[in-house]
This record gives structure tokens, C-alpha cells and sequence, in this order.
């Protein structure tokens, strides 16, 4: 692998054990790093050298933002109705205009058997950002009703300022039938 090259300090002028290592290139997202502390090195003079084993600690730069699933969520809400979720592999920038994510979401529902279709408008308040998911809901759609679901490629973004450049979709969205149950409160015996 390669090796790179890096300044030192003590960030910590009490514990001058713990060191701080500061790479002077930058490695690229998706590799594996490890940082490995050779037999008897020592923080300084008056420490004492580490162990008589090289001592090896891993760790991985950022991987690639990607899209991990589309699918319905069942948990609709008053504030989002059949909503469908976009679930990435980081968490979205928050602070991203939702308008202009919402102008480059197209639904269509499939209207009949000839295939007809109606574009259903989507507007910034039919989409939220929750943690690394998009959300798109309360679109005019009803139980067992189908319709598909594309995104233009570079709308969405990513915390670290990467953007998504890959179109999604269509994705064809089945809305299930309502959950049907009853529920019996027990009362316990009485006569």
C-alpha cells in the first residue's frame, strides 16, 4: 500500500502520551488506512516505549455516497401520507433547497389498463430530509394505487458536500391496501 507522509503534535500538553498524527496529503474516499506504532516508540525522551510488538490501528476513509433503497413506508403519518423513502449510504445536508429538489422529482400514476398516466405535481412540501433518507409523501395517491417515481441526477447532497449524479428511477411505487383490524378492549369477567 501506500504510504504517506505526516506532522506530529500534543494536543494535550498534560498527556504528552496522547500524540496527534496530521497526513500532509489528502487520501481518497473508499481506501483503508492503518496507522501502525512500531516497537518501542515513544512519545517523547522521558516516555516510556510502547510494547515490543508493532501495534497496528485501522480505519476507513469515507466510502462512496450511494443510493441503498427505495421503498414504501408503511409508517404514514397526518403530516406525511404514503410516504416513500430514498435511504442513502450518508447523511443528507439538511440545509439543501427542498424546492429544487422537488422541481426535479417526477410521479406519475398509472391511470389504466391502456397506460395513462397523470403527473402529480411535487412541491417542496411533499419532501423531507430525515437523517441519511429522502422522503416523498402525501402525494394524491390512495391504497392500491401505483405510480413511478423518478429523480434527476445531481440534486441530492450528501453532509460532506458530495452530490448524488446519478438519476433514480422510475421506480414503480405499489401503495398496499389499508391495514384492517379490530381491536377488543378487555374488560375482564364480569356477570
Amino acid at each position: 500500500g501506500k504510504s504517506y507522509r505526516f506532522d506530529i503534535s500534543h494536543p494535550d500538553k498534560k498527556n504528552k502520551n496522547l500524540v496527534e498524527l496530521f497526513l500532509k496529503d489528502t487520501p481518497p474516499d473508499n481506501t483503508a488506512i492503518t496507522v501502525v506504532v512500531k516497537a518501542g516508540a515513544r512519545s517523547d525522551s522521558k516516555s516510556i516505549g510502547t510494547v515490543e510488538e508493532d501495534r497496528s490501528h485501522s480505519y476507513h476513509t469515507l466510502r462512496p455516497f450511494e443510493l441503498e433503497s427505495v421503498y414504501y413506508d408503511r409508517a404514514s403519518s397526518r403530516s406525511q401520507s404514503h410516504p416513500v423513502s430514498l435511504r442513502f449510504s450518508h447523511q443528507l445536508d439538511e440545509q439543501q433547497d427542498l424546492e429544487a429538489i422537488a422541481q426535479g422529482i417526477t410521479a406519475t400514476k398509472l391511470v389504466d389498463e391502456a397506460g395513462s398516466e397523470t403527473v402529480m405535481m411535487v412541491s417542496a412540501e411533499n419532501i423531507s430530509i430525515e437523517g441519511n433518507q429522502l422522503k416523498v409523501h402525501s402525494l394524491p395517491v390512495t391504497y392500491e394505487d401505483t405510480y413511478n417515481l423518478t429523480v434527476q441526477a445531481g440534486l441530492i447532497r450528501d453532509v460532506y458536500g458530495r452530490v448524488y449524479e446519478k438519476s433514480i428511477g422510475p421506480e414503480t411505487i405499489a401503495v398496499p391496501a389499508a391495514a384492517s383490524f379490530a381491536r377488543f378492549k378487555n374488560y375482564g369477567f364480569s356477570m
